[in-house]
Formats: structure tokens, C-alpha cells, sequence
């Protein structure tokens, strides 16, 4: 008479048997290792991602970047700040080169072209692509990153969610093949000369689905709450770029209104630009996912 007790089974399981039921014991660890390691690092970086946002709203309103760049460096676990940190010190250098190259070449200082082809020239000379865009594709390369790193591990859920049901199949089919030599060894079918390997097969079987269900859902699981949290970046990195090219465009309208008016509102050092979104009206919207 077969026991169906575990240690009985894997005692009367065959060396192929036993090699596919290791694997399949093997793809759950992987499984549960992955699933409890990612949902860990959702969990903590939904955390940290809102305590970044409750910190950072009210520096953006005020054009603090610096701040934030320093704010996002200390906030390893936040997705968002791994990717405000470089597109924040992109924009930041971008502008203090583009500064300097106005300063280098100051139009004041030249003479004016005397021809529609000289100007043309001069404008293809100065025309670069600006701190807010430069800025931009680097959001678009570092959520590329941000994106990978979030969804580590998850081809490993999804591979064995997938292969988990064939495996054990294999697991199956090698079970009956036991089976019927059991039949040929006795000479008869008698259950007792099947018993074992239609329980070698039956439990092959069992564990490949107790591998591949959990996985499953796991995935799905998991999946969900990485869309979700991609989508709080890429929310906030969309406010955020939207405000840099605010920033980057606020200089150029006030300096139609004079050199000195416009040098009393360019930041340099601790002084920012002011306008009506430092009311708190970016920081709301800004930290509104918060």
C-alpha cells in the first residue's frame, strides 16, 4: 500500500521524479524570494516617495533646486528622487553653462549684422538646446532606469509563473512512465504494481500548479503596484519639468522689460525668482499626491 505521506512519496519517487519535483521546490523559493524582496522595496519607496514630496513641494515652489538636489541624494529608496536628482543637476549645469556663454557673448557687446544673411549666421552660432529640455531627456533616460529597476526580478515571477504547469507535466508524464513499468516488472495491472507511479505523476502535477498559481498572482500583484507608482513619477517629473521651463522662460519675458529689471529677478546664489506659483501653488499641486 502506497503512503501518501511526503517523506514516504519522495522516498518512493524515482531519480527523475525527484529532480523535477527539486526544481519545482526551487522555482517557488525563487518565487516567494523575488515577490517578498519587490513588494519590501514598493512598500518602502511609496513611503519614501512621500516623504520626498512633502519635503520637495515647497522647494520647487521657491526654485530652491540645490536643495532639492541634496534633498534627493539622501532619499536612495524614493523612485522619484533617483530621478529628479540627475535631471535637476542636468538643468542646473545647463544653466549655469548657458549664463556663462551669454556673458561670453553678450549681444550688446557686438556689432549688429549688417545683412539678413549674417544674422542668420549668428542665430544658427547661439542656437542650443535649452537647460528645460536638456533636462527633459534626461527624465526620459532615467525613467527608463527608474522603470528597470522598479521591475526587477519580475521576468523571474513571470518565466516561472509560465513554466511551472509544463514542468510539472514533465513531472507527470514521467510518473506514468513509472507506472507502466511497474505494470511490466509484475506482469500484471493490478493497482498495487501502478500505485506509486500514478502518485509520483499526481504529485508532480500538484506542485507545478502550487508553483505556477502563486506566481500568477503574484505577478499581477506586483505589477499593479508598480503602474502605480510609475505613474506618481511620472506625474510629479511632468509638474516638475513644466515648472523648469517656467523658470528658464521667466528671465527672458522680464528681460523685454529692461536689463535692470530683468537682473533684479534672475537668481544668482540664494536669490530665486518670484512669481505667483511661489505663493504655494506649485508646492500644492507638487506634494498633492503626497
Amino acid at each position: 500500500m502506497v503512503s501518501f505521506h511526503p517523506i514516504h512519496l519522495w522516498q518512493s519517487m524515482g531519480t527523475m521524479s525527484k529532480v523535477i519535483a527539486a526544481i519545482l521546490l526551487a522555482m517557488g523559493v525563487i518565487v516567494l524570494s523575488v515577490a517578498m524582496e519587490r513588494a519590501f522595496g514598493l512598500w518602502k519607496g511609496g513611503r519614501a516617495n512621500q516623504r520626498f514630496l512633502r519635503q520637495a513641494g515647497p522647494l520647487l515652489g521657491s526654485y530652491q533646486f540645490e536643495k532639492m538636489i541634496q534633498l534627493a541624494s539622501e532619499e536612495s529608496w524614493a523612485p522619484l528622487a533617483r530621478l529628479l536628482h540627475p535631471t535637476l543637476s542636468r538643468y542646473v549645469k545647463a544653466r549655469e553653462k548657458a549664463r556663462a556663454s551669454n556673458e561670453a557673448t553678450n549681444p550688446h557687446s557686438q556689432p549688429a549684422p549688417q545683412s539678413f544673411a549674417a544674422a542668420k549666421k549668428r542665430l544658427e552660432e547661439t542656437r542650443t538646446l535649452g537647460p528645460a529640455e536638456l533636462a527633459r531627456r534626461e527624465a526620459q533616460r532615467q525613467g527608463e532606469v527608474v522603470s528597470a529597476r522598479l521591475r526587477r526580478g519580475m521576468a523571474w515571477i513571470a518565466s516561472i509563473g509560465s513554466i511551472a504547469p509544463f514542468v510539472g507535466l514533465l513531472g507527470t508524464v514521467v510518473g506514468i512512465i513509472t507506472a507502466f513499468q511497474g505494470i511490466a516488472a509484475t506482469g500484471s495491472g493490478g493497482l498495487g504494481s501502478v500505485s506509486a507511479g500514478i502518485a509520483e505523476a499526481l504529485v508532480e502535477t500538484a506542485l507545478g500548479l502550487m508553483v505556477a498559481i502563486p506566481a500568477v498572482l503574484l505577478y499581477n500583484a506586483l505589477t499593479s503596484q508598480i503602474g502605480h507608482m510609475e505613474a506618481t513619477v511620472q506625474k510629479n517629473v511632468g509638474e516638475l519639468l513644466d515648472e523648469l521651463e517656467v523658470h528658464e522662460a521667466e528671465p527672458r519675458a522680464l528681460h523685454a522689460l529692461g536689463d535692470s529689471t530683468a537682473a533684479d529677478f534672475i537668481p544668482t546664489g540664494d536669490n530665486h525668482v518670484h512669481s505667483i506659483r511661489q505663493a504655494g501653488v506649485v508646492a500644492k499641486a507638487f506634494t498633492a499626491s503626497a
